[in-house]
């Protein structure tokens, strides 16, 4: 205890000085004793507290570190996504049953899938995702962006809403099974010394006539013929094929010529009429026109002949303008070939009048009036016809039927 009189150091347990033999005030002593064990009490709590603090300050810092570095990463891997992959299918949102389904959706269809939180994202994180995606807020939120650009976007609340989701907007395709079988298929015929690749990604009504033509050519001029439908194919899929075709992106509906292995010439759908399918394949080598020369051309004054002799006979009937006409004769041409007959071709360019008056003279369907038509003869009447374009099967099935072949 120190002094207050003369400054010296005595035991803590004196009540005189030992230098200057002052009496210490006791009662003075005892509560500054108090006051000391207070002040040190107080003092070590607030040091604790101060430690709590600073632990727990450090910690939330350490987290900070930490989540601010995943939120780097994530949106590294985000800005990544948007500028090189082509189909990616974002999901912000926690819920780990819709990350397993959209992963595993992912690896079947082969495109990329990235989840993100939207609770360890900055403000401005978040702002540049709503922004880049045009979105309203990333509250459980599925968008679906095809090369950098958003094509839907949707917030879903249940799980078995993902596959619908997916399906309506191309990721998936509606018979997983089935897509080997079509990437085979359009492997083989590219492989093919010729051949043409109807490659369909809408299907319409066009579609369907287009296929029905081409389906008829390639049975009457036996070329490898491939109908590639979309509707089996994942997005990504798709994309495969039209990168290998040379497009970055999904085209319209189109006939690819296949020479070699090597496509050396692409039509879309809506860029020519369908007949003129007849003459590109004909420059191209797929058809070979010289067959019609088998046909037996004969004037309007032999088909008044014809129609007076009564024998059984086949006559086509066409036009020089007639681009329907320009690609049956050759069929006609090779039947007669191939199975040995006669089958007559008469063009009605410059004698249309006396034609059709022939025609009605024969027989009241005026449906023979539109050419080209095929007529089967007998007895100077009609007994069967065929009207427009026909594929070579179907024409020697029906001369079958009425004798002409036998």
């Amino acid at each position: 205890m120190k002094c207050t009189n003369c400054g010296h150091l005595n035991d803590e347990n004196s009540i005189v000085c030992d230098e200057c033999h002052v009496e210490f005030d006791i009662e003075h002593v005892t509560v500054s004793k108090q006051e000391f064990k207070r002040t040190k009490k107080w003092i070590s709590k607030a040091l604790l507290s101060a430690l709590i603090i600073a632990g727990v300050l450090m910690l939330y810092g350490l987290y900070s570190i930490i989540t601010n570095r995943t939120a780097r990463n994530i949106m590294a891997e985000y800005r990544d996504l948007m500028s090189n992959s082509s189909v990616v299918l974002f999901y912000f949102g926690s819920d780990t049953e819709k990350q397993k389904i959209s992963e595993r959706y992912a690896d079947n269809y082969d495109f990329d899938f990235l989840q993100i939180e939207p609770s360890i994202m900055t403000r401005s994180h978040k702002r540049e995702i709503i922004s880049d995606l045009n979105l309203i807020n990333l509250d459980s939120v599925f968008a679906i962006v095809l090369n950098g650009e958003i094509l839907s976007s949707k917030a879903i609340k249940e799980t078995e809403e993902i596959s619908s989701f997916l399906y309506e907007n191309g990721l998936i395709a509606a018979a997983f099974v089935e897509t080997a079988s079509i990437l085979e298929k359009f492997r083989n015929a590219m492989t093919q010394d010729v051949s043409v690749i109807y490659l369909i990604t809408t299907e319409n009504d066009e579609t369907i006539e287009h296929s029905e033509f081409l389906h008829s050519l390639s049975n009457s001029y036996e070329f490898d013929y491939a109908r590639i439908s979309g509707y089996h194919l994942s997005m990504r899929q798709q994309l495969r094929i039209m990168l290998h075709l040379g497009f970055s992106e999904v085209q319209e509906n189109m006939l690819l010529i296949v020479r070699d292995g090597e496509v050396v010439k692409i039509i879309h759908e809506g860029d020519v009429e369908i007949e003129s399918y007849f003459d590109i394949f004909i420059s191209y080598g797929i058809i070979d026109s010289e067959s019609e020369q088998f046909l037996t051309r004969i004037s309007v004054n032999r088909f008044e002949q014809i129609i007076q002799r009564g024998d059984l006979s086949v006559v086509v009937i066409g036009t020089d303008n007639c681009a329907v006409c320009s690609m049956l004769a050759p069929i006609a041409g090779q039947v007669a070939m191939l199975n040995d007959i006669v089958i007559y071709y008469l063009d009605a360019t410059n004698s249309f009048d006396r034609v059709v008056e022939l025609l009605d003279s024969i027989s009241d369907q005026t449906a023979l009036r539109s050419f080209p038509s095929t007529i089967i003869l007998e007895r100077g009447h009609v007994i069967d016809y065929m009207i427009g374009f026909i594929d070579r099967q179907f024409l020697i099935e029906r001369l079958t039927e009425n004798g002409i072949i036998r």
